[in-house]
C-alpha cells in the first residue's frame, strides 16, 4: 500500500503499515494526545501494524511472551482492546474471507 492517498487503503478500508511506520499503542499515543484508548494495561507491548478509515481504530498484535494472549490480535479504539484472532496467521485468514470478527462491537460500559 502506498503510505499516503491515493491508495493508502485498500476496498474495505484498511490501511496497513510500512515496517518503518510499526510501533507500540504507547508510542501511537504521543501523536495521538486525545486517543486516551491508546493507553490501557500493557500498551507497551501491542504493536500497531494498521488502521481502519483513516484511524478510527487500529488492529495491533501482542508482543508480551508472558502474556496469555502473546501474538493475538486485537483491535485498539474502543474503551479496552478486543481480541479479534489468536494469532496473525489467523487474522490474515480472517482477513482474506472478509470475516465480521473484523468489525467487534464495542464493549459495552456496564
Amino acid at each position: 500500500m502506498n503510505p499516503y492517498y491515493p491508495g493508502d487503503q485498500d476496498a474495505e478500508g484498511y490501511s496497513f503499515w510500512p515496517l518503518e511506520r510499526l510501533r507500540t499503542a504507547v508510542e501511537e499515543a504521543r501523536d495521538h494526545k486525545w486517543n486516551a484508548c491508546l493507553l490501557f494495561p500493557g500498551a507497551a507491548k501491542h504493536v500497531l501494524f494498521a488502521d481502519y478509515l483513516c484511524w478510527c481504530w487500529a488492529l495491533a498484535f501482542d508482543v508480551a511472551e508472558t502474556s496469555p494472549a502473546y501474538g493475538s490480535v486485537c483491535v485498539i479504539g474502543h474503551a479496552v482492546p478486543v481480541q479479534i484472532a489468536g494469532s496473525f496467521a489467523e487474522f490474515v485468514e480472517l482477513y482474506i474471507v472478509g470475516s465480521d470478527a473484523l468489525y467487534p462491537a464495542p464493549p459495552r460500559p456496564w
